[in-house]
């Protein structure tokens, strides 16, 4: 499956379906990379849409980019792993 990434414009729309593509790389396909360049897109959107927002809207803003960041935190910490086994997996095979 691939999504274009021009969809995804400063609007909840565009950023409710960069949420769920994060989910769902992260979740479905296991491809930590793209669902943390989701994330990471999530997050600036949110960040510019705060800048605009009114200060009754920008805690709701607040936690959804708290989450977001809780997400990309989690998900280069699995890249880390993921890429550290490939590493070991490599050096393994050269013994």
């Amino acid at each position: 499956m691939h999504w274009p990434r021009s969809f995804a414009v400063d609007s909840q729309d565009g950023i409710h379906a960069c949420e769920q593509l994060a989910i769902y790389y992260e979740r479905q396909v296991k491809d930590y990379q793209k669902a943390v360049e989701y994330a990471r897109q999530v997050r600036g959107l949110l960040q510019k849409r705060a800048d605009s927002a009114s200060l009754f809207s920008r805690g709701p803003l607040a936690r959804r980019e708290e989450a977001s960041l809780k997400r990309i935190k989690r998900l280069e910490a699995r890249l880390t792993k993921q890429n550290g086994r490939l590493l070991e997996s490599a050096t393994a095979g050269n013994d």
